[in-house]
């Protein structure tokens, strides 16, 4: 597996996020999902609401270990942000409710998981293996937003702080 590959990093937490959203089961009073629950990389076409959206902000790689060495081979500590949205539309009279559940069934998914097991997407994609390193999931911050350009849309925007270490030959 390459563990140096920030594609698999990201492809990893992608699908870990996506797959805790999937599975989220909404209270009586929130307004339904659409069929596309998390939508990867914000599209030029408009998304359909109420929805996650999530994209990854690189910060830093730290060279904390002498020499870049570390169990035999290079290593780096890799920082970033897991920038990710909440979406709901001012048209459903209940956008509120469905916004306040949304982001606190998001960081109930953050705040639960101290790490995500590192899976190799760039080897062999559709069937992808878990290795052993792991990405550390360093906590949520809400982020204010300024107002959508359209009226209609409402967001509430979280960064998620992870890193793991990069190992290389």
């Amino acid at each position: 597996m390459n563990e140096a590959n920030t594609f698999n990093i990201e492809a990893t937490l992608n699908a870990w996020l996506k797959t805790a959203i999937d599975g989220l089961d909404p209270p009586a009073f929130f307004s339904g999902f659409p069929s596309t629950r998390f939508i990867l990389n914000m599209p030029e076409s408009p998304i359909n609401v109420p929805a996650y959206s999530g994209h990854h902000l690189f910060i830093e790689t730290e060279d904390v270990y002498q020499g870049r060495r570390g169990d035999g081979g290079s290593a780096l500590i890799y920082r970033a942000f897991f920038d990710v949205s909440v979406w709901v539309s001012r048209r459903n009279s209940n956008f509120t409710a469905d916004k306040r559940w949304m982001c606190a069934a998001l960081k109930d998914i953050v705040l639960g998981a101290k790490s995500v097991v590192l899976t190799d997407y760039l080897t062999n994609y559709p069937a992808s293996s878990a290795g052993e390193v792991k990405i550390y999931i360093d906590g949520i911050e809400a982020r204010q937003t300024e107002q959508d350009v359209n009226p209609d849309i409402d967001r509430e925007r979280f960064l998620i702080l992870y890193h793991t270490i990069l190992m290389g030959d």
